[in-house]
């Protein structure tokens, strides 16, 4: 008879321990997806826009932290805009790369692999 393989691999047959096993599983998910929400919270990623005239601080899970920009921009109200948005967009996309990075690590320290290799 054929093992039927659960999350990360663990076999969930009797000798595997069954549904125990299955919920002893979930949990350690359900754990480890708590820690990785918690750490969005701590990472940071800064970008700056218009060589340096706006900065930008976001933490991974999208809060904006930080926002310092040279006042003599502030002259050109239409430029100071398009560079406040093109700053916050870059800080998202960032977020979002962290986040992978940070999800990938965390899903792989249980045997998941990364996101790439969810079984659903």
């Amino acid at each position: 008879m054929k093992k039927i393989k659960g999350i990360g691999g663990k076999s969930l047959r009797k000798g595997g321990g069954g549904l125990k096993n299955l919920a002893k599983m979930q949990e350690e998910f359900q754990k480890k997806m708590e820690e990785i929400e918690s750490k969005y919270g701590e990472e940071v990623v800064e970008v700056t826009a218009g060589g340096g005239a706006i900065k930008v601080k976001m933490a991974c899970d999208y809060r904006l932290i930080g926002l310092e920009y040279d006042t003599d921009i502030l002259e050109d109200r239409e430029m100071f805009n398009d560079l406040l948005i093109a700053a916050i967009n870059e800080a998202l996309q960032e977020v979002n790369k962290k986040r992978k990075e940070i999800m990938e690590s965390g899903l792989a320290s249980i045997g998941l692999g990364g996101s790439g290799n969810l079984p659903f």
